[in-house]
């Protein structure tokens, strides 16, 4: 039955506070928490690994210039520090062991472990129920970071033949055309466009229940969309408003990091919530407890 034009604001209204309220009750801001800081633990290593994966295929100055633009999408006004301990640590070649890329490789998986155990929570799945095999669950933290390093590549590559097309059109047609403002633009799109496939990717794969793709798609992209004005926001406030230098002085850095950090698992986890929502009504709705 069609929503009436007056109706659906009372529905879109009563979804969000049954979003807020379960989102409370699943204690979502310490999950964030959590969230936030696994990802602060894995930000460096999974860096690390990227560039050593890439650095066979690209200039290490070009990757670092499409990570410093990424970057800036989650933690905006801190960039420099990531980048410069990421480089500090690849600089130290005699620490570069077997031993130490295997012990980065965990260390980057730590964030999508925690998000799994996040969704477990939002979800409502019972401790012992997962139901797929132990290598699978295994494997899925590491296949996240596999798939981020691949996004990292086709950037990257597609970064360059922006650049290359630039320059040899304005050497063709003789115009003043920017090659650096055309591919901040591709990874400006990219980045947001990223945001919301990995988010639809957390989303569809990481609950132990099957959600539909239309589901995750939209909750994904919701998500990364709603994560654009409220870093804007964020970034205003640390900067102009916020005591957080003047408090905690050389660690100012770390703290402003880790809370724009646990602003974007909160969105994240909304997402998630929305969609436990959603799929519980279904399930209601498919035993006749709802109409």
């Amino acid at each position: 039955m069609p929503l009436s034009p007056r109706s659906w604001p009372r529905r879109l209204a009563g979804f969000l506070a049954e979003v807020f309220a379960a989102f409370s009750r699943n204690r979502g801001l310490l999950l964030a928490g959590g969230v936030a800081y696994n990802t602060l633990l894995s930000m460096v290593p999974l860096i690390a690994i990227a560039l050593v994966g890439l650095s066979a295929f690209f200039p290490r100055e070009q990757l670092l210039s499409t990570i410093r633009a990424e970057l800036g999408l989650l933690v905006p006004g801190h960039v420099d520090a990531v980048v410069d301990t990421v480089t500090g640590l690849l600089d130290s070649r005699d620490v570069l062991s077997v031993v130490l890329v295997a012990v980065l490789l965990f260390l980057s998986s730590l964030a999508f472990r925690m998000v799994e155990d996040a969704f477990a929570v939002i979800f409502s799945v019972a401790e012992g129920s997962d139901t797929r095999p132990f290598w699978l669950r295994a494997l899925v933290p590491y296949a996240f970071v596999l798939v981020l390093t691949i996004g990292l590549f086709a950037l990257t590559a597609a970064t360059s033949v922006l650049e290359a097309l630039v320059v040899r059109a304005t050497s063709i047609l003789e115009i003043g055309m920017d090659a650096g403002s055309g591919a901040a633009w591709l990874l400006r799109a990219s980045g947001l466009l990223g945001s919301g496939l990995l988010f639809s990717a957390l989303y569809s794969v990481l609950p132990q229940r099957p959600i539909g793709a239309h589901r995750a798609l939209s909750a994904g992209f919701g998500a990364a969309l709603l994560w654009e004005p409220v870093r804007g926001v964020v970034v205003w406030y640390l900067g102009n408003v916020s005591l957080v230098g003047a408090v905690y002085g050389s660690l100012a850095t770390v703290v402003i990091v880790l809370l724009t950090l646990e602003v974007a698992a909160v969105i994240l986890l909304l997402g998630a919530q929305a969609v436990a929502v959603l799929e519980a009504r279904a399930d209601r709705r498919a035993r006749g407890e709802m109409t």
